[in-house]
């Protein structure tokens, strides 16, 4: 049985429009995510080797790889933070936010490590991160 076509005003049939699924890109950064929230920083390391060749800019793939970063930061995954950090990755609200509400003393060393400003605002109307940071240490 032929696949049912649309006609257009033009009069020419058009194929039913098949939804292709996830790129095999998307799928190794889907792998990426799920071996960067377990710390499995050679899975990572690899999964970055492959799927650098096929990003087209340093900011796309600095978009791509920020979900990643999260996840590490939400499992407090000091090493694999460092190893996409290394990647260029840019250190932003919500990822300083996520290592606070974990209260990961390992991984604000790391962002310090990689250049981060402690005495940034978390936001427009935040505190800098210095003030949380010094609340997480007074209660270990």
């Amino acid at each position: 049985m032929a696949a049912k076509q649309d006609t257009p005003a033009s009069g020419m049939a058009l194929p039913d429009m098949v939804n292709p699924g996830p790129s095999s890109s998307d799928k190794l950064i889907a792998t990426l995510e799920d071996a960067a929230a377990q710390g499995r920083t050679e899975a990572v390391r690899d999964c970055l080797t492959e799927w650098k060749p096929t990003a087209t800019s340093s900011s796309r793939r600095g978009v791509k790889l920020q979900p990643a970063l999260l996840a590490a930061v939400e499992n407090n995954q000091p090493a694999t933070v460092g190893l996409l950090l290394d990647e260029g990755l840019h250190i932003g609200y919500d990822i300083v936010r996520a290592a606070i509400s974990i209260h990961s003393v390992a991984i604000l060393e790391v962002f310090l490590h990689h250049g981060w400003n402690i005495n940034q605002k978390l936001g427009p109307t935040m505190a800098p991160a210095l003030s949380y940071v010094s609340s997480i240490c007074g209660s270990i």
